[in-house]
């Protein structure tokens, strides 16, 4: 058991379909009961179907997300960006090449 700021910190070691799983840093603060666990202490675990190696408490929830636009959403801004940045540039080039070959012609 590990003491952290703002809580707990524990080992658990549990077995799924056969196989022994360890974690490294289950957060426990305020959820594993009134008090910290001590060794020997028995915990509810959610393992994930398509990986049993990773777990969380019973009842926790997983964060909603960010805030902000995904990834993707920012790589389609920097796309679209990108195409009318190339395509400004590539029509005052050839502006500026006709401009100059109607000046060079008698």
């Amino acid at each position: 058991m590990v003491h952290v700021k703002g809580g707990t910190k524990v080992h658990v070691s549990y077995r799924v379909d056969g196989h022994r799983f360890t974690t490294n840093d289950l957060p426990v603060a305020g959820k594993a009961g009134p008090e910290s666990p001590e060794p020997g202490t028995a915990v509810c675990l959610e393992a994930a179907a398509t990986d049993p190696g990773t777990v969380r408490l019973c009842g926790q929830k997983y964060p909603t997300g960010d805030k902000v636009i995904p990834a993707l959403g920012l790589l389609t801004a920097a796309g679209i960006a990108g195409t009318a940045m190339a395509g400004g540039w590539f029509t005052v080039t050839a502006r500026h090449r006709d401009l100059a070959t109607r000046r060079n012609t008698p």
